[in-house]
């Protein structure tokens, strides 16, 4: 047997006597944090965890590099549905985390370097972005008489623009399929096409009306329904020329967006800028 097997085999019985002493939460997490700092200097690796990291979405209970674990008490991932809701509070610490790499590409790139851990001392929940939805396997084989699968999910949020086309629906395991919603404010306005869809949105996330909206409101209130009738949007009339290729600049940025030519997106968001000044010219804009 390996070293990594060796060490993986010895941390996991490590594991499972702190859970069977643990009484809490934080009994584990110190327990589990002890015991993975020493099979770290077994294996000569050196890490520097962040305890309580705050993201957008809240703390996540340790970090360290790459990897987000999230501790809860003994038992609790054997209760019904909470396996699906733990994995959604650390998709969105992972999310909340990729941010900060820069743009679109680098955010996608950094979440599939990424890995959520959910661990209550008995099951373990692993977690992994997929861009492609390709289906990952274990770093290391399984350990006897374990099961070790991946969960893989896909973002569902719009990396941080004022609004998003409507995504459709999302087949997810756990509750079947879904509307795709946004995780903070959503606000649904009620659209007679897609292309007068997309024409909103490129409105909503250009500069004009993003410089608009942060003058008139900040914090919480950035998303409410109230900062539309601060933001006055013309009526989409697909005889309207720049109507529509503000609809059309808009379907170039997500194709853009999802290729990760960031140039190239650059250049279309600065065309939707400039369309969208000439339009609200007058609007109140």
């Amino acid at each position: 047997m390996s070293s990594d097997l060796i060490a993986a085999e010895n941390l996991a019985q490590a594991i499972r006597q702190v859970a069977g002493r643990a009484r809490s939460e934080e009994d584990l997490r110190v327990g589990v944090e002890h015991a993975l700092g020493a099979t770290l200097q077994t294996l000569g690796l050196t890490a520097t965890p962040e305890y309580e990291k705050t993201t957008l979405s809240g703390s996540a209970d340790a970090v360290y590099g790459h990897a987000v674990i999230e501790y809860k008490r003994p038992g609790r991932l054997a209760e019904k549905n909470f396996p699906a809701k733990l994995a959604g509070q650390i998709a969105r610490y992972l999310t909340d985390l990729a941010h900060r790499a820069g743009g679109r590409a680098k955010q996608v790139e950094a979440l599939e370097k990424m890995i959520g851990i959910g661990l209550d001392g008995e099951p373990i929940l692993f977690l992994r972005y997929s861009a492609s939805g390709r289906v990952r396997e274990s770093p290391i084989p399984a350990l006897t008489g374990t099961q070790a699968t991946f969960l893989d999910f896909q973002s569902l949020t719009d990396f941080g623009s004022l609004a998003e086309l409507p995504g459709g629906f999302h087949a997810d395991q756990f509750v079947g399929e879904k509307p795709v919603l946004h995780k903070n404010t959503v606000v649904f306005v009620a659209c007679d096409s897609e292309q007068e869809a997309h024409y909103l949105c490129a409105m909503l996330n250009s500069s004009i009306t993003n410089f608009t909206a942060k003058s008139y409101s900040v914090g919480k209130s950035f998303g409410s329904p109230h900062l539309l009738k601060q933001v006055s949007i013309p009526h989409f009339n697909p005889d309207i020329h720049i109507h529509t290729r503000l609809a059309a600049l808009l379907q170039q940025t997500h194709q853009l967006a999802a290729a990760g030519d960031e140039p190239g997106l650059a250049a279309v968001e600065a065309q939707v800028d400039e369309a969208a000044a000439k339009l609200g010219k007058g609007f109140g804009l």
